[in-house]
C-alpha cells in the first residue's frame, strides 16, 4: 500500500513543477509586454521590442478585425473619439509584428485610411480669448505668461460631417514647446464642448519668442498616433523694444521746463537696441512721483498712453539749497535717480543714483539759490551718467538685451 502511494507521488511532483515553470514563463512575457507598452512608438516608427512572432499571426488578425468592427460601430453612433481609439489599436497591433503578413498590412492600411479620412473632417480652433476683433488669432505677451490674466493655450476641436459641425469630447490633446522652454502641463482631453486647455506655469526666457503647439495625439498599446495635419500654435512674444524716458528736474519750489539731465541720460542709453521716447515729467507732476514710487495703476495708465512695455523714470532732485552763514555763497545738494520699471507688473528692474552732495564732495554752489541748484542738477547728471556707464550690463539684463 505504501509503495502505491510513492509511485503516484512522482507524477504529482512533475505536474506541480510543470505548472510552476509555466507560471514563471508567463510572468516574464507579461513584464516584457509591459515594457513595450511604456516605451511605445509613433506613427509607424518600430518599437524597441516585438511581441508577436512572424509565424503566429492568426490571433493578431482576429484582434485587428475586432477593433475594426468596433471602430465602424462607434462611427455609426457618432462616437468619433472612441472610434479613433479603436482604429489606432489596429495600427498598434501591426506595430508589434516584426514581419507582418499581407493580411495584417491590409487591415492596418484600412485603419490608417479611416484615420486620414477622419482627420480631414477635423477643425482645430483657438479659444475665443485668442481672437481679435476680426476673428484672427492673435499673440500673447511672454511677460504675463503664468500670471493672473495671462493667456493660457486653449483649443476647440470640431468635426465636420454631413454638412454639420459637432464638438468632439474625450479627444486627447498634447501641448508642447516647439520654441523656447518653460513649465507646462502638456496633456489633456477635450471636454463636452470640444475645449482643451492646459495651465502654463512659466516661460523660462520671456525676452525671447516662445511657441507652444497643440496636436491631437492618441497612445494605444504603447503606440502613439499623432494627427500631424491637425495642429495649432500659440505664440508668446517678448515686449517690444520701446521705452519712454520720463524726466523730472525739481528743486525747492521749482520744476524745470527744460530738464538738463535728459541729454546726458539719453546719450548714455541711445546706443542700446531700443527706441527711446522722451517725455517731460513736468507735464504730469504728481503723476510722475506716483509712477516713480511704483504705483501700478499709475504705471499702467501712463504706459497705455505711451504704448510701451518699459518706463525709464529719471528724477533729478535738488532737495536742499541754502546760503552759507555769513557768506554770499549758496550750497545745494541733491540726487539724480534713474529707475527702469516694467509695465506688466510695476516691478523696478534697475536703479542707479548719482549723488550731488557733501558726502561725495559733489555738491553744487553759487552766488544764488538758483545758481547752486543748477550746479546740483549738472553734478547729479554727470554722476548718474558715470554710474550708468559702470552698470551697462545690468541695464541690458533689465531690458532683456543680450
Amino acid at each position: 500500500m505504501k509503495r502505491c502511494c510513492m509511485v503516484l507521488a512522482a507524477p504529482v511532483v512533475m505536474i506541480f513543477m510543470t505548472m510552476f515553470s509555466c507560471t514563471t514563463t508567463s510572468s516574464g512575457s507579461t513584464e516584457e509586454a509591459r515594457i513595450h507598452t511604456e516605451q511605445g512608438s509613433e506613427n509607424g516608427t518600430p518599437a524597441d521590442s516585438r511581441d508577436i512572432p512572424p509565424g503566429d499571426q492568426s490571433q493578431a488578425v482576429a484582434e485587428m478585425e475586432t477593433y475594426l468592427g468596433n471602430a465602424f460601430s462607434k462611427l455609426d453612433e457618432m462616437a468619433v473619439a472612441e472610434a479613433i481609439h479603436q482604429f489606432v489599436a489596429v495600427v498598434a497591433v501591426r506595430d508589434k509584428i516584426s514581419s507582418p503578413s499581407s493580411k495584417i498590412l491590409e487591415l492596418a492600411k484600412r485603419a490608417e485610411t479611416e484615420l486620414t479620412r477622419i482627420e480631414a473632417g477635423f477643425l482645430l480652433q483657438p479659444g475665443s480669448e485668442w481672437l481679435d476683433a476680426n476673428e484672427n488669432q492673435t499673440t500673447a505677451g511672454s511677460m504675463s505668461a503664468g500670471k493672473p490674466g495671462g493667456l493660457q493655450p486653449k483649443v476647440l476641436l470640431w468635426y465636420n460631417v454631413g454638412g454639420s459641425r459637432i464638438a468632439l469630447s474625450g479627444v486627447p490633446v498634447v501641448f508642447e514647446f516647439v520654441k523656447g522652454t518653460g513649465l507646462l502641463s502638456g496633456y489633456t482631453t477635450t471636454n463636452e464642448y470640444g475645449e482643451a486647455s492646459v495651465p502654463l506655469g512659466r516661460i523660462d526666457n520671456p525676452n525671447k519668442e516662445t511657441v507652444i503647439r497643440a496636436t491631437v495625439s492618441y497612445t494605444v498599446k504603447g503606440y502613439t498616433y499623432r494627427f500631424k495635419q491637425t495642429s495649432l500654435e500659440f505664440v508668446y512674444l517678448p515686449p517690444s523694444k520701446r521705452a519712454t524716458i520720463l524726466v523730472l528736474e525739481r528743486g525747492p519750489d521749482y520744476i524745470a521746463e527744460d530738464p538738463q539731465i535728459f541729454n546726458p541720460v539719453y546719450t548714455r542709453l541711445k546706443d542700446m537696441e531700443f527706441d527711446f521716447i522722451p517725455y517731460n515729467g513736468r507735464l504730469i507732476q504728481d503723476g510722475f512721483m506716483k509712477v516713480f514710487g511704483g504705483d501700478l495703476a499709475s504705471i499702467k495708465k501712463l504706459a497705455l498712453e505711451q504704448n510701451v512695455p518699459y518706463l525709464i523714470m529719471v528724477l533729478n532732485d535738488c532737495y536742499r539749497a541754502s546760503q552759507v552763514e555769513g557768506r554770499r555763497l549758496y550750497v545745494g545738494e541733491g540726487t539724480a535717480t534713474l529707475r527702469i520699471i516694467r509695465v506688466a507688473d510695476g516691478k523696478i528692474l534697475f536703479e542707479a543714483i548719482g549723488y550731488a552732495d557733501r558726502d561725495h564732495d559733489t555738491y553744487g554752489q553759487g552766488n544764488s539759490t538758483q545758481t547752486a541748484m543748477r550746479n546740483v542738477f549738472v553734478n547729479g547728471a554727470e554722476q548718474l551718467q558715470a554710474e550708468l556707464a559702470r552698470k551697462k550690463k545690468e541695464i541690458n539684463r533689465a531690458l532683456g538685451i543680450e
